[in-house]
This record gives structure tokens, C-alpha cells and sequence, in this order.
């Protein structure tokens, strides 16, 4: 897969903003992140609690993206997700701006939305 491999030898590191219940993870984790390296950032202590259940020792945290984005180093990942939670911020841009911050030179923000209708991969 990109980013260097796939399944549990993958290497990329992952911010996922919004994880939810963490259903994204293996779906990245096929694409080449590295489980040991993401990181689940949601506002929700039921879907966190859900995530840990289902994804025992991956790193879940409880907060709000643009409080951690600002104490975190800058350029710790290789890809930031957010999978149906840009939407959510009332400053889009200012989450973007603290997105690209934390990623490296070649790293890629992730934007999803899923339709209702299905998903699609372009």
C-alpha cells in the first residue's frame, strides 16, 4: 500500500481528527499506517470507550483538535484525517492551518465525507 507497506508493517503516522468508535484504523493500517504510530482524537467519551474496546493499545485521546494541535510539536505526522469532522469546526480554515502544521513535508491531509449514498475512492 502507499506510504511504505501495509497491514501491521505499515509506517505512516496518522492524526485521525473525529475517530469515533475508530472504525477508519484497519482501513488505514491497509494503506500503510503504522497503529503503533496513529492517534484518535475525538470529543466523545462513549465513542472513545468504543474505539479502545475494539482497538485495544492504540493511543485514543479525549479533547478538542485545535487545543492538542496547538501544545503538539509541529511535523509529528505523515497524514491527517478528517473523516466526516471538518464540518463540525466553525473555523474550517484555522483547523487546516493547525492540520498542515502538524505534518511533515510530504505529508497529506485527509478530507472525507461520506455521502449516505456509499463510498467512493478517487
Amino acid at each position: 500500500g502507499a506510504g511504505g507497506g501495509g497491514g501491521a508493517g505499515g509506517t505512516v503516522a496518522v492524526l485521525d481528527v473525529g475517530c469515533g468508535d475508530g472504525a477508519a484504523l484497519p482501513y488505514l493500517c491497509e494503506a500503510g499506517a503504522d497503529a503503533a504510530r496513529y492517534a484518535g482524537l475525538d470529543l466523545s467519551s462513549r465513542m472513545l470507550r468504543a474505539a479502545r474496546a475494539s482497538h485495544p493499545g492504540v493511543r485514543f485521546e479525549q479533547g478538542s483538535f485545535l487545543t492538542a494541535a496547538a501544545a503538539a510539536p509541529p511535523a509529528q505526522y505523515d497524514a491527517v484525517l478528517f473523516n466526516g469532522a471538518l464540518q463540525f469546526f466553525g473555523d474550517q480554515r484555522a483547523a487546516l492551518r493547525r492540520a498542515a502544521a502538524l505534518l511533515g513535508g510530504r505529508g497529506r491531509l485527509v478530507l472525507a465525507h461520506a455521502n449516505g449514498a456509499g463510498v467512493r475512492d478517487e
